[in-house]
């Protein structure tokens, strides 16, 4: 069986309500996820989820869990779907796996223990690696009026009714769009949240641009907290990668959240590698190493989409960036990555199984946001690049 906790135990809401197992699963192959008017709010029992776990029984591998396939067929041996929700220390001192017994089509709400929440998709970024329905930017650079603002809807009430009435949940991730640009639909969250804050880890993923005092006092009644500035690469390797984004300001930012913060919560780095920025990975690690504000970073792969994934480079450069890791002081991966850490960015880079095959849609992907960018140009800004793909 390809099995994995988050099809018994979890449940993620997309940006516009829809439902899946978990944020990982890629609804863009899965035609089946909907967002229709739910009915009431067990919405652990979701048409879709209850297909996705009848797939799994059935002996079948559902569409959406490529993004698990893919890693581990490029070596990774700490997939999402072998991590788990919840890989504390802390949590895995008495996590027992699913019985047989909870491997139902059916699960109970109190069978629930993580959920990942998308808010909505308004956000102050345009990434290259992202799409309309994450950034309202993106949906109306292509003209996209139905993703100009993308919510809940008709669902936002039952979802947060089951959010108040999830009273086993263990781990809450929350992200968007932008969580903080999308300010009233976090603080109803969290306000939603607040009967589990002893006993839920909370981990909120931002670009890092803005924090209200105000939500930032609702985010510290929790017992443990981590937010996750997401930072793909330092410099020009950031600020190409997350479109209007500025490396000056990011730096200064992250100053900010640990002064507002303090020691109330851990800070931690979330950077998406992809064919763009995985040059730039080992100054990274130095960087987020040197930073006093930084307590961990968490480097992932990109998967999605498969023209940007860093198995389009050459396996030269994969190596080479792999070779250039392993020097890195191990004192100086041991903190900010940690041994997991390092094995999982080997394994990819000396695993991964490099290909043309969307080199096409790499050129394409690029000379249509040049046409819409003004001084967007990926091979200006990466000269060595064009010789690096395969």
């Amino acid at each position: 069986m390809f099995d994995c906790n988050y099809f018994w135990r979890a449940v993620s809401i997309w940006n516009d309500g829809s439902l899946r197992p978990c944020c990982h699963y890629d609804a863009f192959r899965d035609k089946s996820i909907d967002n229709r008017t739910l009915d009431d709010d067990n919405i652990q029992n979701q048409s879709s989820l209850q297909k996705t776990r009848q797939t799994v029984l059935d002996g079948n591998i559902p569409t959406g869990c490529n993004i698990c396939e893919t890693l581990e067929k490029n070596g990774v041996s700490r997939s999402p779907r072998k991590r788990g929700y919840n890989n504390s220390k802390e949590y895995l001192k008495t996590y027992q796996a699913p019985t047989d017994k909870e491997k139902q089509v059916l699960v109970e709400r109190n069978n629930i223990e993580h959920m990942n929440i998308d808010l909505g998709n308004t956000c102050n970024y345009m990434c290259v690696i992202c799409n309309p329905g994450a950034s309202h930017l993106i949906a109306k650079e292509q003209g996209r009026k139905d993703l100009s603002n993308s919510s809940w809807g008709d669902n936002e009430e039952k979802i947060l009714s089951f959010i108040r009435k999830a009273e086993n949940l263990k781990s809450v991730a929350i992200a968007g769009g932008e969580p903080f640009y999308n300010i009233n639909m976090l603080n109803k969250v969290l306000e939603a949240l607040i009967f589990v804050k002893d006993k839920c880890r909370l981990h909120i993923t931002t670009n890092g641009s803005k924090v209200t005092t105000e939500t930032a006092n609702l985010i510290k009644q929790f017992r443990r907290v981590q937010i996750a500035i997401s930072v793909d690469g330092t410099g020009r390797y950031n600020d190409f990668q997350r479109w209007n984004s500025n490396w000056k300001d990011i730096e200064k930012n992250i100053t900010n959240f640990k002064e507002v913060f303090g020691n109330d919560v851990d800070l931690e780095i979330n950077a998406t590698i992809s064919a763009i920025t995985l040059p730039d990975l080992p100054k990274l690690i130095k960087w987020a190493d040197d930073n006093p504000a930084i307590d961990w970073m968490h480097p992932s792969f990109l998967v999605w989409p498969d023209h940007l994934q860093c198995s389009i480079l050459k396996p030269e450069v994969l190596q080479s960036v792999s070779n250039e890791i392993k020097q890195i002081d191990q004192s100086v991966t041991k903190r900010i990555i940690g041994q997991q850490g390092l094995t999982y960015i080997t394994d990819y880079l000396e695993n991964a199984k490099c290909t043309s095959e969307y080199r096409k849609e790499f050129d394409q992907h690029f000379n249509s946001l040049k046409e819409l960018r003004q001084n967007f140009d990926v091979y200006k800004a990466f000269p060595d690049l064009q010789n690096n793909l395969m």
